[in-house]
Protein backbone atom coordinates (compact mmCIF):
# COMPACT_ATOMS: atom_id res chain seq x y z
CA UNK A 1 0.00 0.00 0.00
CA UNK A 2 1.45 3.33 -1.12
CA UNK A 3 -0.16 6.44 0.31
CA UNK A 4 -0.40 9.38 -2.09
CA UNK A 5 -1.53 12.98 -1.79
CA UNK A 6 -3.03 14.37 1.40
CA UNK A 7 -4.87 11.88 3.63
CA UNK A 8 -6.86 12.93 6.69
CA UNK A 9 -8.97 11.05 9.25
CA UNK A 10 -10.26 11.21 12.79
CA UNK A 11 -8.82 7.72 13.31
CA UNK A 12 -7.10 5.25 11.01
CA UNK A 13 -6.85 1.49 10.81
CA UNK A 14 -4.73 0.44 7.82
CA UNK A 15 -3.81 -3.20 7.24
CA UNK A 16 -1.80 -4.24 4.21
CA UNK A 17 -0.80 -7.70 2.99
CA UNK A 18 2.46 -6.06 1.87
CA UNK A 19 4.48 -3.03 2.82
CA UNK A 20 3.03 0.37 3.70
CA UNK A 21 4.91 3.40 2.40
CA UNK A 22 4.44 7.04 1.54
CA UNK A 23 4.80 8.28 -2.00
CA UNK A 24 6.58 11.50 -2.83
CA UNK A 25 4.88 14.47 -1.17
CA UNK A 26 2.30 12.27 0.58
CA UNK A 27 0.98 13.57 3.92
CA UNK A 28 -1.08 11.82 6.59
CA UNK A 29 -2.97 13.67 9.33
CA UNK A 30 -4.90 11.63 11.92
CA UNK A 31 -6.32 13.44 14.94
CA UNK A 32 -6.85 10.21 16.90
CA UNK A 33 -5.04 6.89 16.79
CA UNK A 34 -3.37 5.58 13.65
CA UNK A 35 -3.06 1.78 13.70
CA UNK A 36 -0.81 0.47 10.93
CA UNK A 37 -0.05 -3.13 10.02
CA UNK A 38 2.12 -4.37 7.14
CA UNK A 39 5.15 -6.47 6.25
CA UNK A 40 7.17 -3.25 6.53
CA UNK A 41 6.16 0.35 7.26
CA UNK A 42 7.89 3.43 5.86
CA UNK A 43 6.28 6.79 6.57
CA UNK A 44 9.30 9.04 6.61
CA UNK A 45 8.52 12.04 4.43
CA UNK A 46 9.95 15.04 6.27
CA UNK A 47 7.45 17.43 7.90
CA UNK A 48 4.56 15.44 6.49
CA UNK A 49 2.79 13.25 9.04
CA UNK A 50 0.90 13.93 12.27
CA UNK A 51 -0.91 11.44 14.51
CA UNK A 52 -2.81 11.82 17.75
CA UNK A 53 -1.21 8.52 18.74
CA UNK A 54 0.26 5.66 16.76
CA UNK A 55 0.29 1.87 16.93
CA UNK A 56 2.20 -0.27 14.43
CA UNK A 57 2.57 -3.98 13.76
CA UNK A 58 5.23 -5.37 11.43
CA UNK A 59 7.71 -8.22 11.32
CA UNK A 60 9.90 -6.03 9.13
CA UNK A 61 11.47 -2.61 9.36
CA UNK A 62 9.44 0.35 10.60
CA UNK A 63 10.67 3.86 9.72
CA UNK A 64 8.48 6.72 10.81
CA UNK A 65 8.91 10.49 10.92
CA UNK A 66 6.30 12.63 12.69
CA UNK A 67 6.05 16.39 12.39
CA UNK A 68 4.82 16.75 15.98
CA UNK A 69 5.04 14.92 19.30
CA UNK A 70 4.71 11.12 19.11
CA UNK A 71 2.57 9.11 21.51
CA UNK A 72 2.86 5.33 21.30
CA UNK A 73 -0.31 3.49 22.28
CA UNK A 74 -1.52 -0.09 22.41
CA UNK A 75 0.80 -2.92 21.35
CA UNK A 76 3.43 -2.08 18.74
CA UNK A 77 5.92 -4.51 17.19
CA UNK A 78 8.68 -4.18 14.60
CA UNK A 79 11.61 -6.12 13.23
CA UNK A 80 13.63 -2.91 13.51
CA UNK A 81 12.60 0.66 14.27
CA UNK A 82 13.64 4.16 13.29
CA UNK A 83 11.35 6.73 14.90
CA UNK A 84 12.01 10.46 14.51
CA UNK A 85 9.68 12.94 16.19
CA UNK A 86 9.58 16.74 16.00
CA UNK A 87 8.36 16.75 19.61
CA UNK A 88 8.39 14.53 22.68
CA UNK A 89 8.17 10.74 22.43
CA UNK A 90 5.86 9.22 25.04
CA UNK A 91 3.84 6.06 25.57
CA UNK A 92 0.17 6.63 26.00
CA UNK A 93 -1.11 8.63 28.94
CA UNK A 94 -4.40 6.77 28.64
CA UNK A 95 -3.08 3.39 29.77
CA UNK A 96 -0.40 0.76 29.30
CA UNK A 97 1.56 0.66 26.05
CA UNK A 98 3.88 -2.02 24.71
CA UNK A 99 6.75 -1.65 22.21
CA UNK A 100 8.67 -4.75 21.14
CA UNK A 101 11.46 -4.54 18.55
CA UNK A 102 13.28 -7.69 17.49
CA UNK A 103 16.52 -6.03 16.36
CA UNK A 104 17.77 -2.45 16.78
CA UNK A 105 15.67 0.61 17.58
CA UNK A 106 16.51 4.29 17.14
CA UNK A 107 14.22 6.86 18.77
CA UNK A 108 14.83 10.60 18.52
CA UNK A 109 12.71 13.53 19.73
CA UNK A 110 12.89 16.70 21.79
CA UNK A 111 12.50 14.50 24.90
CA UNK A 112 11.73 10.84 25.66
CA UNK A 113 9.49 9.51 28.44
CA UNK A 114 8.71 5.79 28.27
CA UNK A 115 7.75 2.92 30.61
CA UNK A 116 6.22 5.28 33.15
CA UNK A 117 3.12 3.13 33.78
CA UNK A 118 3.06 -0.26 35.51
CA UNK A 119 1.71 -2.05 32.44
CA UNK A 120 4.15 -0.52 29.96
CA UNK A 121 6.59 -2.79 28.11
CA UNK A 122 9.71 -1.62 26.25
CA UNK A 123 11.71 -4.46 24.73
CA UNK A 124 14.51 -4.06 22.17
CA UNK A 125 16.43 -7.17 21.17
CA UNK A 126 19.29 -5.23 19.59
CA UNK A 127 20.73 -1.87 20.50
CA UNK A 128 18.35 0.85 21.68
CA UNK A 129 19.52 4.33 20.69
CA UNK A 130 17.69 7.13 22.51
CA UNK A 131 18.31 10.74 21.46
CA UNK A 132 16.79 13.97 22.81
CA UNK A 133 17.55 17.24 21.06
CA UNK A 134 17.57 20.77 22.45
CA UNK A 135 18.49 19.79 25.99
CA UNK A 136 15.51 17.49 26.50
CA UNK A 137 15.42 14.78 29.13
CA UNK A 138 15.54 11.03 28.50
CA UNK A 139 13.51 9.01 30.99
CA UNK A 140 12.88 5.28 30.88
CA UNK A 141 11.06 4.80 34.14
CA UNK A 142 11.03 1.98 36.67
CA UNK A 143 7.27 1.42 36.58
CA UNK A 144 7.27 -0.51 33.30
CA UNK A 145 9.15 -3.61 32.12
CA UNK A 146 12.29 -2.66 30.16
CA UNK A 147 14.91 -4.78 28.42
CA UNK A 148 17.56 -3.78 25.86
CA UNK A 149 20.17 -5.78 23.96
CA UNK A 150 22.41 -2.72 24.18
CA UNK A 151 21.91 0.93 25.10
CA UNK A 152 23.08 4.26 23.70
CA UNK A 153 21.70 7.59 24.93
CA UNK A 154 22.38 11.16 23.88
CA UNK A 155 21.05 14.56 24.97
CA UNK A 156 22.83 17.87 24.57
CA UNK A 157 21.93 19.17 28.02
CA UNK A 158 19.20 17.09 29.58
CA UNK A 159 19.03 14.63 32.44
CA UNK A 160 19.11 10.91 31.67
CA UNK A 161 17.25 8.49 33.93
CA UNK A 162 16.98 4.85 32.83
CA UNK A 163 15.91 1.71 34.68
CA UNK A 164 16.39 -1.68 33.01
CA UNK A 165 14.99 -5.01 34.23
CA UNK A 166 18.04 -7.00 33.11
CA UNK A 167 21.76 -6.47 32.60
CA UNK A 168 22.75 -3.26 30.82
CA UNK A 169 25.44 -2.99 28.15
CA UNK A 170 26.36 0.54 27.08
CA UNK A 171 27.44 0.82 23.45
CA UNK A 172 28.55 3.60 21.13
CA UNK A 173 28.80 7.21 22.30
CA UNK A 174 26.44 8.21 25.13
CA UNK A 175 26.12 11.69 26.59
CA UNK A 176 23.96 13.62 29.03
CA UNK A 177 23.94 16.41 31.56
CA UNK A 178 23.36 13.99 34.44
CA UNK A 179 22.82 10.24 34.65
CA UNK A 180 20.79 7.92 36.83
CA UNK A 181 21.14 4.35 35.57
CA UNK A 182 19.63 1.43 37.48
CA UNK A 183 20.09 -2.11 36.17
CA UNK A 184 18.67 -5.35 37.53
CA UNK A 185 21.85 -7.07 36.36
CA UNK A 186 25.43 -6.19 35.53
CA UNK A 187 26.36 -2.84 33.98
CA UNK A 188 29.02 -3.18 31.27
CA UNK A 189 30.25 -1.33 28.20
CA UNK A 190 30.99 -2.69 24.76
CA UNK A 191 34.37 -2.22 23.11
CA UNK A 192 34.96 1.42 22.22
CA UNK A 193 31.98 2.70 24.19
CA UNK A 194 32.03 6.20 25.67
CA UNK A 195 29.91 7.83 28.36
CA UNK A 196 30.22 11.58 28.88
CA UNK A 197 28.26 13.34 31.63
CA UNK A 198 28.89 17.05 31.32
CA UNK A 199 27.67 18.89 34.41
CA UNK A 200 25.70 16.72 36.82
CA UNK A 201 26.41 13.62 38.80
CA UNK A 202 26.39 10.07 37.47
CA UNK A 203 24.68 7.44 39.60
CA UNK A 204 25.06 3.86 38.32
CA UNK A 205 23.53 0.88 40.11
CA UNK A 206 23.70 -2.81 39.18
CA UNK A 207 24.56 -6.26 40.52
CA UNK A 208 28.09 -5.55 39.27
CA UNK A 209 29.72 -2.74 37.30
CA UNK A 210 32.55 -3.17 34.76
CA UNK A 211 33.32 -0.06 32.71
CA UNK A 212 36.30 1.38 30.79
CA UNK A 213 37.86 -2.08 30.48
CA UNK A 214 38.88 -1.62 26.84
CA UNK A 215 41.60 0.65 25.50
CA UNK A 216 39.15 2.75 23.51
CA UNK A 217 36.53 3.15 26.23
CA UNK A 218 35.79 6.58 27.69
CA UNK A 219 34.07 7.36 30.99
CA UNK A 220 33.94 11.07 31.79
CA UNK A 221 31.88 12.69 34.56
CA UNK A 222 32.11 16.46 34.92
CA UNK A 223 29.94 16.88 38.01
Amino acid sequence: TTLAGASTAGSLGLTSAGAIDDGAAATVAVTGNAALSGTAITLDNAAAHNFGSVTFTSAGAVAMTENSATDLSGTSTAGSLTLASAGAITDTVAGAASLTVTAAASLSGTSILLADNAGDVLSVGGNASLTASGGGAITVASAGTVNFGGLTFSTTGGAVSITEDSGTQLTGASAGDSLGLVSAGAVTDGAGASVTIDNGNASITGTSILLADNAGDVLSVGG
